[in-house]
């Protein structure tokens, strides 16, 4: 899975600032996003 976030608005195609995303483990999709840096971290 790709993941590309633009603000104000969706990206028309994916740039090379695109993360290739590749789940790994049956954690919760929270922590992966912690661990990407597309979430903040809790607690």
């Amino acid at each position: 899975m790709k993941i590309e976030y633009q603000q104000d608005t969706y990206p028309a195609q994916f740039s090379e600032n695109a993360l290739n995303y590749i789940e790994r483990t049956n954690l919760p999709r929270r922590m992966d996003g912690e661990a990407l840096g597309v979430r903040e971290t809790t607690g």
